[in-house]
Formats: C-alpha cells, sequence, structure tokens
C-alpha cells in the first residue's frame, strides 16, 4: 500500500483583495498566462486584464473588458475589448441541422 503525502505548495496562487475579491488568477496550466481583476469602491467589478507574459519579472497587461454601473448598481455597459468570434463563425451542431 502507498501512501501519497499531500501538499501545501500553491503552484499558481490566486490573490484576493481585503474583500475576498479575486485579483489575480494565474492560469491553472499554463504560468506564462493570468487574469488581473480590478474593482471599484464598492466591489464591483469594472476591468479585466489578461497578460501572456505572467511568468517574467515585469509582466505586460491587456485590457481585455470593461464595466459600467449605474446609480443602482445595475451593470449597463460591457465593453470587450478583445475581437470574439462571431456566431457565424462557430460551427453549428447537428441540432441545428435539422
Amino acid at each position: 500500500r502507498q501512501t501519497i503525502e499531500p501538499t501545501t505548495e500553491v503552484l499558481f496562487p490566486v490573490v484576493h483583495d481585503a474583500a475576498g475579491n479575486i485579483q489575480l488568477l494565474p492560469d491553472r496550466t499554463d504560468p506564462t498566462i493570468a487574469k488581473r481583476f480590478t474593482y471599484d469602491y464598492r466591489n464591483r467589478l469594472i476591468a479585466v486584464e489578461s497578460s501572456t507574459n505572467y511568468d517574467s519579472d515585469s509582466p505586460s497587461w491587456i485590457l481585455d473588458v470593461t464595466f459600467l454601473y449605474d446609480g443602482l448598481n445595475r451593470r449597463v455597459k460591457k465593453e470587450a475589448l478583445i475581437p470574439k468570434k462571431r456566431m457565424s463563425d462557430r460551427p453549428m451542431s447537428r441540432a441545428h441541422h435539422r
């Protein structure tokens, strides 16, 4: 019988702020990729950035998306700054071919 000792080493630590919001989320499979999240004074997500050189001494960050809210805390705008695939570019599933 083999016993496997649990490890406490975390290879990709997730960083939270004092309010518990995720600030930094490294990719679980690639140490060069990470996401960084920015929140306003009401703990609302206002920006998401990504890095593809997170493992370097000074990673560069690219703004992916921003969010705007109204006075009632409702998200009123989401602006994606990276191009998304259009629905027409995606292959259709078999259910759509009937």
